[in-house]
């Protein structure tokens, strides 16, 4: 029944599934409503609203990424979004970074349950993870639910390589956050190159339709991130750009 629902409402996006996937998908849901009390991990548990709420909008963007590329996730949760793109485009590499040991503990467990070679999940923080082997060595970094765009850029820019690009899925009310995201643009020497909306057809617990827009920001570099970024989480939080 599971699979009958991930496959039709993957199929009402326009998303064609493989039998593999759709294993790996259906045994994500199963995993993810196991393990969600345990490590509170999400709100959203019915078949329908996970199935499209964040599988499917996890993945809506994934045409925006170049293949074979370096991918970082940074606030990776429950595994949104990378484990559903690395589900669907195994030439990525991802890694999954998050500062709750318990959710970084579940995500192993879903890529050794999917054995998606392509993801390496790690406890850590976005500050403590910026070292000289990782700053300036991904082409892409993406964020969900992670943080206000001020914050995020801060946090995701240095990692990104020259001319790479920071993915920030967004809701309706993106323009407010690029306007008050200014300064950070101007310090990090970032610019907003364009911005691109998906309809999510979502449906309820109720199995009610709902359409719902989706907003990517692209955000390119164009000069090598100050070292002093990241600042410490305190600076960040209380003190962003």
């Amino acid at each position: 029944m599971n699979k009958q629902i991930i496959l039709d409402i993957f199929k009402q996006n326009n998303i064609s599934l493989t039998n593999t996937q759709l294993e790996q998908f259906d045994t994500y849901y199963n995993l993810l409503i196991e393990y969600n009390n345990k490590y509170n991990l999400t709100a959203i548990t019915n078949i329908n609203e996970v199935a499209s709420k964040h599988f499917v909008d996890s993945v809506l963007p994934q045409y925006l990424i170049k293949q074979n590329s370096k991918v970082l996730d940074i606030g990776c949760g429950a595994g949104f979004p990378s484990i559903p793109l690395a589900i669907m485009r195994p030439d990525l590499n991802f890694t999954l970074i998050d500062s709750v040991g318990k959710k970084v503990d579940f995500v192993n467990i879903i890529i050794d349950a999917l054995k998606l070679n392509n993801c390496t999940a790690i406890h850590t923080r976005a500050q403590e993870f910026c070292n000289n082997s990782t700053r300036g060595s991904f082409d892409y970094t993406v964020s969900r639910a992670v943080a206000p765009l001020n914050v995020l850029c801060e946090l995701c820019i240095p990692f990104i390589k020259h001319d790479g690009i920071m993915l920030a899925y967004k809701g309706i009310s993106y323009n407010e956050e690029v306007t008050s995201s200014n300064n950070a643009f101007n310090k990090l020497f970032i610019k907003l190159d364009k911005v691109e909306s998906k309809e999510l057809v979502s449906t309820t617990q109720d199995n009610t339709k709902e359409n719902l827009l989706r907003y990517y920001l692209i955000i390119k570099k164009y000069k090598p991130t100050p070292t002093i970024y990241p600042r410490l989480k305190n600076l960040i939080k209380t003190k962003p750009l």
